[in-house]
């Protein structure tokens, strides 16, 4: 009778060993093959998936987004020409007054294209006080014409004299924006009488006559300095054509100042109905800002809350807001 061979303890549990890592393989293998299958399956869903096809319900919504964006801008611009730029007038108007007050107390308002330290005077610095009582006007004027200088008031055309000087001098004034002091311009009758005030004296100009448009000069008494004011004509806000009115000095005139160019070397932007597009990087910029501030809206809302959201956002979209529209406003005509 054969005996069975005994099977020692160690080699049982190699046997187990054994198979235990066998089952293992099997599972890890059997369950990557899943895994492989579940991803190949959902690859083409997710595929799908990545650029949606816009439904019709999608392009109203998008087309509302932008109609309501476009409309809010539009608004927000209005409400800035109607409502914010007569107070940017009135305050940058109490500024400059006190200013020129000062300078003329102590015989430094100026006189010519310069500075007293021979530099040429910068745009929107006060040169004068302009009164005409016949339309209730008091108000300083500024150096330059361009529609940024004209944002705080009447400007002095580089090119011309200083008014009262031997020579003529143009003023320019906006009809209806930021205050719109030129408004009554055309209410002027011959014989009404224009005070200017510089660091010359007082100036006492009488109006020769009204006119639009390429009129000729009317007749007007023989004087050594002449004052034209120019504004322009049509609805408020959409100028149609220029309006000037013509007045002569009724005493001794001042010596002129002593200039750096003439007319030839004036910028465009300067002239009657001119628009400053050099503005126009910066209004894309401030557009881009604002565009950013309403995008992060929701995204502080989330992160903050909502009250801690509106605290932050509503200011810095109604600042930029403002910044825009004050650089938007120089592309219109310069005498809105």
């Amino acid at each position: 009778m054969t005996s069975t061979p005994s099977v020692s303890w160690r080699d049982r549990v190699r046997v187990s060993v054994t198979a235990t890592r066998t089952r293992m393989r099997s599972a890890v293998a059997g369950a990557l093959d899943a895994v492989a299958r579940e991803s190949s399956d959902l690859r083409p869903a997710t595929a799908s998936r990545a650029i949606p096809a816009l439904t019709p319900l999608d392009r109203a919504r998008f087309g509302s987004t932008a109609l309501l964006l476009v409309g809010s801008i539009l608004l927000g611009f209005a409400a800035y020409l109607v409502i914010a730029s007569p107070v940017t007038f009135l305050r940058d108007q109490a500024l400059l007054r006190e200013e020129l007050r000062f300078e003329l107390a102590n015989s430094t308002a100026p006189v010519s294209q310069f500075e007293s330290t021979g530099e040429l005077l910068t745009p929107g610095q006060p040169v004068a006080l302009l009164e005409i009582d016949a339309i209730d006007l008091s108000t300083v004027i500024v150096e330059g014409t361009d529609a940024r200088a004209l944002q705080s008031g009447p400007g002095h055309r580089r090119d011309t004299v200083m008014p009262g000087q031997v020579g003529a001098s143009v003023i320019f004034g906006r009809q209806a924006a930021f205050g719109g002091p030129f408004s009554r311009l055309s209410e002027l009758d011959e014989g009404d009488r224009i005070v200017v005030t510089t660091g010359q004296g007082r100036f006492v100009f009488t109006v020769a006559g009204v006119r639009t448009g390429q009129e000729a000069l009317p007749d007007r008494p023989a004087s050594d300095s002449t004052l034209t004011l120019v504004t322009a004509t049509g609805i408020p806000y959409f100028a149609e054509d220029v309006l000037r009115v013509d007045a002569v000095l009724a005493g001794n005139a001042a010596e002129a100042g002593a200039r750096a160019f003439g007319y030839s070397a004036l910028p465009r932007d300067e002239l009657a109905m001119a628009s400053r597009f050099s503005t126009g990087s910066e209004v894309a910029i401030w557009a881009l800002l604002l565009l950013a501030a309403v995008a992060a809206m929701p995204v502080m809302r989330r992160a903050w809350g909502r009250w801690q959201a509106w605290a932050v956002g509503v200011p810095t979209t109604v600042f930029l807001g403002f910044l825009l529209f004050r650089d938007l406003s120089t592309l219109l005509p310069n005498l809105t």
